[in-house]
């Protein structure tokens, strides 16, 4: 149907790991495993629906009868949420539900791991090399709802002799939460980052998944909450 859409698979094993961001259990056992991105701290996900993460990665790898290992991609813009569920004989049903498509799925035929993962990433794109300052200290809060507070915070690294290379700034530094705008808070950030980057430090924006419209609702449920 054009709102609903279930890929059903029968794997031969039990043996599956991927989904996204997962901070405890290695493999996957049965259950939902939501995947879609909600802008949130990644939770403990142990399988019962609605705890999906800040990311999305759905590619899996699972283990094959002769212990070598393959991979499954399902690529979708909507929603989805596969389902594994244990069929008693040591096999695993898959099931990715979604909202709808189009859909690519991809298989990756046995192999190593090393093998599934490096044609996994020659469809996805390998990662760029990154820069050596993106790989320092870094700091974030979101507290800094002024330009004043974020050069205090700097003034306090370089009287501690701290190192510091680079700075992220959340939506406050926005015009009411508005992408792509500078808050008046912020008067003459653009002068100042040069001053960041002569001193070594770099200036990170974050820039959210929400335009605002309108009357900006977004930014009255923000004041009013």
């Amino acid at each position: 149907m054009d709102k609903y859409v279930q890929f059903d698979l029968v794997l031969p094993t039990d043996k599956i790991f991927g989904f996204g961001e997962r901070t405890r259990e290695f493999g996957l056992t049965s259950g939902a495993w939501n995947m879609y991105s909600k802008k949130q701290d990644s939770l403990y996900d142990d399988g019962t629906g609605g705890l999906q993460g800040s990311g999305v990665h759905p590619f899996i790898l699972y283990q094959t009868r002769n212990k070598s290992y393959a991979g499954i991609f399902f690529r979708n813009s909507a929603p989805t949420s596969p389902v594994l569920h244990p069929n008693g004989d040591g096999k695993m049903i898959v099931s990715y539900i979604t909202t709808g498509g189009p859909l690519d799925v991809i298989f990756f035929l046995p192999g190593t791991v090393h093998e599934i993962t490096s044609r996994y990433f020659n469809v996805i794109g390998r990662p760029a090399m990154p820069p050596v300052w993106a790989q320092g200290w870094h700091q974030a809060s979101t507290g800094y709802d002024s330009l004043d507070k974020v050069k205090a915070m700097i003034a306090a690294y370089k009287t501690n002799g701290m190192p510091l290379d680079g700075v992220f700034l959340d939506n406050a530094y926005m015009d009411k939460f508005a992408d792509f705008t500078v808050g008046t808070s912020f008067d003459g950030l653009l002068d100042y980052t040069k001053t960041m980057n002569s001193d070594g430090h770099h200036l990170i924006l974050a820039v959210d998944a929400g335009i605002p419209t309108g009357d900006n609702d977004y930014y009255k449920y923000c004041t009013d909450n």
